[in-house]
């Protein structure tokens, strides 16, 4: 144990907290102190709070040094994946006499727009691509849709205006008309969470606002869970683009929560690995996710984005999640089969190599001498041949998913991280080398932990007024003043991304130009 005045004052803890485990790490700087595994609990504050206590103790160090707390969850994505606790939500389309064609959720699962419901209003209101009026707001109009609402008992709000990433003071005053009336409703605005596309992003606005209660929810519990762990930090949130929010954000905007996990299992694999272009392969005890890392970074998906199916249009890494972990039921039949069953949370009770009755991935890691777990005796009745057609299998399954995220035409590297990496042997089909970072099985934690915090500007800008460069750098000092202003370290803000996006039918060669930066959380 290492006397707590030697540690510096950059202190934190990153915890993930997954379907079948809750990870925590306790990190100083760039250096791992501390780490744990736990299995996730239905009380979610339960699992955090063990494994916060057991990584400190791994780390020899007082809960009073911590600084902050950086906490990823895949809750929003079970959340949508199960159909679970969705909130009836009112939409709102300003839109009229356009868009009448078409309704909102379409094209979407039954059961999720089910649960949504069918409270569709459509307005006056929206922009033309160009950004000016195409019909004017009727605000006695969205008094009386905001009351019908209210009388409804429906409490979560999407409004989504035409062009309003364009333009979006329509959106902004139908927000406020109905604040004044309704202070405690729900409201999310399209233009805060999505692109140009109307129905992704109307899908994206529709989502946030359905997933309000759990964001609520969840941010209550990570609170609660440092309360228990007698930590008096602030909370930073993962979000999807691989930086974190702040916990009020998090609340108003959970849906960028979603696939959150994958993101921080890539940066994770980058730090711990020191490689910035390979393909990262997380096991988990139920699913794979695997992605590729560009420079350092998780690679987004450049087109729109389906989450569960729904098509979206906000940033997301380039994931693949596939039905295989430590605890998938493998069968023969009579060829083996990998899941998609799982019996992770029970793995230790059901597991053949544990004395129980089911067949898992694990079970056949064991067999083929990759790990020592349970009484390998117990797998007496399961021929050689058997484990070798299914660790092939497995390995077969893992080999073309990463395939298919490569890089480019040449083999890449493969970093092999979470608590399931012993279901792969030393090499996989296809990659250059197969790369197991040390704490690899703690990755999503570590990455949550070392995240930065964004910033971001957006606005219409007239090259032909404002040179682009000088343009371009006000932008950035805007969206660094605003990574600064939600905890990031002034002295690390950096530009990530400088994004163009043309309005061709707009006079005076004007652009819509979205900034972002991100900085290391201010200690």
């Amino acid at each position: 144990m290492i006397n707590n005045q030697q540690w510096g004052a950059c202190m934190r803890i990153g915890v993930d907290v997954g379907g079948t485990n809750t990870d925590a790490v306790v990190m100083d700087g760039d250096r791992l102190l501390g780490a744990a595994k736990t299995q996730s609990t239905d009380a979610a504050h339960i699992g955090i709070v063990l494994s916060i206590k057991k990584a400190l103790k791994a780390a020899g160090l007082a809960r009073s040094k911590i600084r902050a707390a950086m906490i990823g969850t895949t809750r929003i994505t079970n959340a949508l994946s199960e159909r679970r606790n969705l909130a009836p939500t009112a939409i709102i389309r300003l839109c009229r006499p356009a868009n009448q064609a078409v309704p909102p959720m379409i094209d979407w699962p039954a059961d999720i727009a089910a649960s949504v419901g069918d409270d569709v209003y459509r307005a006056s209101g929206g922009a033309e691509f160009s950004g000016e009026t195409f019909s004017p707001l009727d605000e006695d109009e969205i008094r009386r849709i905001g009351r019908d609402i209210y009388n409804k008992n429906i409490r979560h709000i999407a409004i989504t205006g035409l062009f309003s990433p364009v333009q979006d003071a329509m959106e902004q005053r139908a927000a406020a008309i109905i604040r004044e009336d309704y202070p405690h409703m729900g409201l999310t605005l399209s233009h805060r969470v999505g692109g140009l596309g109307f129905i992704e992003r109307e899908n994206a606005a529709i989502l946030n606002a359905a997933l309000g209660e759990i964001g609520i929810d969840i941010v209550a519990e990570f609170m609660t869970a440092l309360k228990k762990a007698k930590i008096s930090a602030p909370i930073f949130v993962s979000q999807n683009d691989r930086t974190l929010m702040t916990a009020d954000r998090a609340r108003q905007y959970p849906i960028f929560m979603a696939k959150s996990g994958p993101t921080n299992s890539m940066i994770g694999a980058a730090h711990l690995s020191g490689v910035k272009d390979a393909v990262v392969v997380d096991i988990g005890g139920t699913t794979t996710d695997i992605g590729a890392l560009f420079n350092g970074a998780p690679r987004e998906k450049s087109l729109n984005t389906d989450l569960c199916d729904i098509r979206t249009n906000f940033r997301m890494p380039d994931t693949i999640s596939i039905p295989l972990g430590g605890g998938s039921e493998v069968s023969f039949d009579p060829e083996p089969r990998i899941g998609p069953r799982s019996v992770a949370r029970d793995l230790e009770r059901r597991g053949v190599v544990f004395g129980g009755d089911v067949l898992t991935a694990t079970d056949i890691a064991v067999g083929a001498g990759r790990i020592k777990l349970g009484g390998r005796n117990r797998l007496g009745d399961l021929s050689p041949e058997k484990i070798i057609e299914a660790d092939r299998r497995i390995h077969e399954i893992v080999a073309n998913v990463a395939g298919r995220m490569n890089l480019g035409s040449a083999p890449a590297e493969v970093i092999l991280v979470g608590g399931g990496e012993c279901l792969i042997g030393p090499a996989l089909e296809g990659a250059r080398a197969v790369l197991r970072p040390r704490h690899g099985n703690v990755a999503n934690a570590v990455g949550a932990a070392v995240a930065r915090i964004s910033g971001e500007d957006i606005r219409i800008v007239s090259y032909w007024k404002t040179d682009r460069d000088k343009a371009i750098k006000k932008a950035v000092a805007r969206a660094r003043k605003r990574a600064a202003n939600a905890g990031a370290d002034p002295k690390t803000i950096e530009k990530l991304t400088v994004e163009e996006t043309s309005l061709a039918h707009r006079p005076g060669d004007r652009v819509r130009l979205r900034v972002r930066a991100a900085g290391k959380v201010m200690l």
